[in-house]
């Protein structure tokens, strides 16, 4: 059986007679050592105790006598606790003395490290993103923390990620009516703040518990239409002048390899050239280049006004604070899919959002037997890094030509 008890160092610390406290861990007719972070002390003033170590009243100038007894036997109890908790799940007969004592090191550690939570530490990243205008990664991060935080009634610590909390908070999450695409979006966001927080040395932790625990998602319903629907939102006469906007940018995504309605929002007429389309994707920020056909074209054309900072009139206040303005553009995206859904039930589709243009171009795309590979560089997946890196030889009359493929309807 495992045990561990507290003695001084064999050697002097320094010249003079005084010697490192250590707690000593025996397993297996083996031992190991963990200094203990208080000052040396002369062996007259160390007295060992079963149950941890005391520096006697004789030991005058010892700095902070009280609190070093207390911790001495605080870490005896701890480490006798690891050694219970090994013992319970059987770990304890498969690990050497020195094992023994790097666990009950790392955990010391972690301990040490209680004064930083999960909450604090996600809240480091949270401004982060913030100062380099991921405002959208900052957003989620944060309704994910919430998410935990309401689920277990308090801050949370980085103890309270454990495999156990994570199943509950699943169980939670479905009983308040939350989609399993949703909690897996939540947990894969506190899954990147504790990763992090383990790169940057915050902890150690005994057991990585995302490698037992799994975050399942479940499939969407489809939501790509057919080339014959995209011709009766074509053929769509609007009612409103919002209508005809709302169509146009759909219309425009769809022409445009599926590009989403943030880079839509945010395009400028430096990203027109030469009747190319050329920005940088703001979830990835690789960089896109496309030809533009006839109708791409003339929904410019058709918006283009003189001294406009964008390309289309979805950014009310381009005057506005960075933060600001990506609020509007995720108020106008929720504006637009409203009057969408009303035109698809008015052309007999359905519900449409803005999504569904980058579904419908993706899913017209494999129809028409366009690689897999080729659909992953129009749309701007990172999914298959391998073609990845063999398409970028690729150059962009090979990409145009697909593109053109495609939306040909």
């Amino acid at each position: 059986m495992a045990s561990v008890k507290i003695s001084l160092s064999l050697n002097n610390a320094r010249k003079s007679n005084l010697r490192s406290v250590v707690l000593y861990v025996y397993q297996h007719r083996e031992k190991a050592g963990i200094t203990l972070k208080i000052p040396p002390v002369h062996p007259e003033n160390f007295i060992q105790l079963d149950q941890g170590a005391e520096i006697s009243a004789r030991e005058k100038n010892y700095p902070n006598r009280t609190w070093a007894n207390q911790y001495m036997c605080s870490e005896w109890q701890f480490a006798n606790t690891i050694i219970g908790e090994l013992t319970e799940s059987g770990r304890i007969y498969e690990l050497s003395a020195t094992d023994l004592a790097q666990i009950i090191k790392v955990r010391c550690r972690n301990k040490a490290m209680d004064n930083v939570t999960f909450t604090e530490f996600a809240e480091k990243i949270i401004e982060e993103r913030l100062s380099i205008g991921k405002y959208n990664t900052a957003r989620t991060i944060r309704d994910s923390v919430n998410a935990f935080t309401r689920f277990l009634g308090k801050n949370i610590s980085f103890s309270d990620i454990t495999y156990s909390n994570l199943v509950k908070f699943d169980v939670y999450c479905q009983q308040n009516g939350k989609s399993k695409n949703a909690i897996a979006s939540n947990l894969r966001y506190i899954r990147a703040v504790y990763k992090r927080a383990v790169k940057e040395d915050i902890i150690t932790p005994l057991v990585d518990v995302w490698s037992k625990y799994s975050i399942k998602t479940e499939k969407t319903a489809k939501r790509a239409i057919t080339p014959e629907q995209i011709r009766l939102i074509i053929e769509y006469v609007p009612q409103t002048e919002t209508e005809e906007l709302v169509k146009d940018m759909f219309l425009f995504s769809f022409y445009n390899a599926g590009i989403n309605f943030k880079d839509i929002a945010y395009l400028k007429p430096g990203n027109i050239i030469n009747g190319r389309l050329a920005y940088s994707r703001g979830k990835t920020a690789d960089k896109f280049s496309y030809q533009l056909n006839d109708n791409s074209l003339s929904i410019i054309e058709k918006y283009k006004r003189k001294g406009s900072a964008y390309v289309f009139p979805i950014i009310l206040n381009p005057e506005a604070q960075p933060a600001e303005i990506q609020k509007n553009v995720q108020n106008r995206n929720c504006q637009f899919n409203k009057v969408l859904k009303r035109i698809g039930q008015s052309v007999g589709i359905g519900n449409l959002s803005t999504y569904v243009a980058r579904h419908t171009y993706a899913t017209i795309a494999m129809n028409k037997h366009v690689p897999i590979a080729m659909i992953s560089r129009l749309l701007g997946h990172e999914d298959i890094k391998t073609t990845q890196i063999y398409l970028d030889t690729l150059n962009c009359p090979e990409l145009d030509t697909y593109n053109a493929l495609i939306t040909d309807i």
